[in-house]
């Protein structure tokens, strides 16, 4: 989205407002966000004026600008003043007479994710940073050691010095240039090594692995783990370092997205509490949806059933074999699929491999189908005194049913990403009634034509 400026006296806040919202509505910003930008705004932009000028008299401008996060400048013109600091007590309590309440910055500091002041060109600008809840920005933290290439290896130590005993980053150093951009990382035990009158450019690696700080917390997470970070630099969206995010932080998203996969392929909403920290009508309410809706998809089944009807009476011992086939196939369905969906959470899975995926999971379906196949036919043989056309009927179902299964674990997950749905909702409980409906189909009209009746 371009940037767009308002100019308002700050007694026209209903003008700034709608503003803001009608500009985040056009991004696409989650309501949930932009309900917090506005308050942001609400509270910052109505009391600027008051932190400078200590009068309603004077205007403030607002410049915002969204895409995957939201960034507000606010600006006005006057003596240097940082509102972010404590405040003059006449200007504050001058401040808390007036609606809203003069507390407004502090309390935005409080909900928006990076606020920050400088003076140029003779105007105090305030600049805010929201995030989405899952995305790098939301995470990443502002303890971290910068040196500039010019330093001396003798400075870089005298950095970390200021830093202070209890920043547990300290074990990896980001270079910076004079604008704030990222242009390297240098290692403190490198450090160790290099002589003190050493240049920081001569030692650091200018090869930088980063991410940026609309990056969703489980791509960064990955980062971490592939490369073996300790930890990970962010950058803004005009290239400057704005945070780094630890190996430590990288363990913990990953340990909640695996929680939140497993209940999804269990069919229950993910809970951000613990099992003995959940009421029990909470637990409940995350499990009765899907549970809904899988009694109602599995009426598909019962339909089949019925509409062969006459096939059972004919052939009555058919209905024995019903549960057989449908748990099978339901099994075949969800191992694949769990399989799928972990080598796409690991990368090693992409949507160009789909046709591929494919065809190997349909060699794999042939064989387990066989193997499966042969002895459900011996099977059948002995318990049934013999009944070769009724152990052919199965058999051959049950190859056709496993196949399918296998072919509809591996697409169903990359179809799912596809249209950017989750795919652990296409898990096991999805594709088990899609592949129990195709294995009754494929039963009855396989039982039909092999015994004809």
């Amino acid at each position: 989205m371009k940037e767009i400026i308002i100019t308002a006296n700050v007694e026209s806040l209903y003008r700034v407002i709608d503003f803001v919202e009608d500009e985040l509505k056009r991004s696409g910003c989650p309501r949930k966000m932009r309900s917090r930008v506005v308050l942001i705004t609400e509270e910052i932009f109505s009391n600027i004026a008051f932190y400078a000028y200590g009068s309603e008299a004077g205007s403030a401008t607002i410049r915002i600008s969204a895409d995957k996060d939201v960034l507000i400048e606010f600006s006005d013109s006057g003596v240097p003043y940082n509102p972010l600091e404590k405040t003059d007590p006449d200007i504050q309590k001058n401040a808390e007479e007036r609606e809203p309440s003069g507390l407004g910055i502090f309390l935005a500091k409080k909900t928006a994710d990076d606020i920050r002041y400088e003076y140029s060109e003779n105007k105090n600008i305030l600049t805010v940073r929201v995030y989405p809840d899952s995305s790098a920005g939301k995470i990443m933290s502002p303890d971290y050691v910068c040196f500039k290439k010019e330093m001396t290896v003798e400075e870089a130590f005298g950095q970390i010095r200021m830093a202070g005993p209890d920043n547990n980053t300290v074990y990896t150093g980001y270079v910076t240039c004079a604008d704030g951009c990222l242009e390297g990382v240098v290692a403190v035990r490198q450090l160790f090594h290099a002589r003190q009158d050493a240049l920081i450019m001569d030692v650091m690696n200018f090869n930088v692995i980063y991410a940026n700080v609309s990056d969703s917390q489980n791509d960064v997470a990955k980062l971490i783990n592939q490369y073996d970070l300790l930890s990970l630099p962010v950058i803004d969206r005009e290239n400057k370092l704005a945070g780094i995010i630890a190996a430590r932080d990288a363990v913990g998203i990953l340990q909640k997205e695996t929680s939140d996969d497993i209940e999804k392929m269990a069919a229950v909403n993910p809970s951000e509490k613990p099992y003995f920290g959940t009421g029990i009508i909470t637990l409940s309410r995350n499990r009765i949806p899907w549970l809904l809706v899988l009694m109602l998809t599995a009426t598909i089944t019962g339909m089949i059933i019925e509409s062969f009807e006459d096939a059972l009476l004919a052939a009555p011992i058919l209905a024995t074999f019903i549960p057989m086939l449908m748990d099978t196939a339901g099994n075949a369905g969800a191992q694949t699929s769990a399989l799928i969906i972990r080598g796409m959470a690991l990368g090693e899975i992409v949507m160009k491999d789909f046709f591929k995926l494919i065809w190997r999971e349909a060699q794999v379906g042939v064989i387990c189908g066989l193997t499966l196949g042969l002895v459900n036919f011996a099977r059948i043989l002995l318990m049934n005194s013999g009944d070769a056309s009724l152990a052919l009927a199965i058999t051959i179902s049950l190859i056709a049913t496993v196949i399918v299964a296998k072919t509809v674990g591996c697409t169903m997950p990359i179809i799912a990403k596809k249209i950017h749905i989750d795919p652990t909702v296409m898990a096991a409980p999805l594709i088990t009634t899609i592949t129990d409906v195709t294995a009754l189909i494929l039963y009855f009209y396989t039982a039909k034509w092999i015994l004809g009746v």
